[in-house]
């Protein structure tokens, strides 16, 4: 688990998070820049566990979804429905400011949490530190078995935790890390 799964499954999900770099803002480096000279690009079929085995082929349309989505989680949102993604985030107890923030950046409400984890082949965690495990906890309740990145600046300890509550219901679990600020601009963020 931990780093090692982490750069397998995001080399592994090359594709959707290749999406993700370019003229969207974001780049996605263990997705982009580990492969060997002259190795060619993953596959774009691949399967996603979400409930039951599905094959991803080149016209699907990812769908991600956006855990709070302040500003770093607005733009990376953003940037990967630039990049062609469906992205959607839930509304429920969210303030006015991140609703105008998420529909400026075209994120789609789907209202509740539930409809955000039932819709989600993707589910990006951008929230504060502190929240990190109840976020994971909330998600986990509502049975989510998709591809879980923890995309925020916590603890080894406390990543290790959120992996075992994620993975408890099914879930892939992917320790991300976001360098840099809210990716509005490309080539100033780094997603690994």
């Amino acid at each position: 688990r931990g780093a090692r799964v982490s750069l397998a499954l995001i080399t592994r999900l090359g594709d959707p998070l290749r999406a993700l770099s370019g003229s969207s803002g974001l780049y996605a480096g263990a997705a982009c820049g580990r492969r060997r000279r002259g190795e060619r690009a993953a596959s774009t079929a691949y399967p996603v566990r979400r409930g039951r085995e599905r094959a991803m082929t080149g016209d699907y349309t990812t769908t991600i979804g956006v855990i709070h989505p302040g500003d770093m989680g607005s733009a990376v949102g953003g940037a990967a429905r630039a990049a062609g993604a469906r992205v959607i985030w839930c509304s429920e107890g969210r303030s006015h400011a991140t609703a105008a923030r998420a529909e400026a950046d075209g994120l789609e409400d789907v209202h509740w949490l539930n409809g955000l984890v039932n819709q989600s082949s993707i589910l990006f965690s951008i929230c504060p530190p502190h929240a990190a495990e109840e976020v994971a906890r909330e998600v986990a309740g509502l049975g989510y078995g998709g591809i879980y990145v923890d995309a925020n600046a916590i603890a080894p300890e406390t990543a290790r935790r959120v992996a075992a509550i994620v993975e408890a219901t099914g879930a892939t679990f992917v320790d991300g890390g976001i360098v840099g600020g809210p990716p509005r601009q490309p080539g100033t963020t780094r997603l690994y």
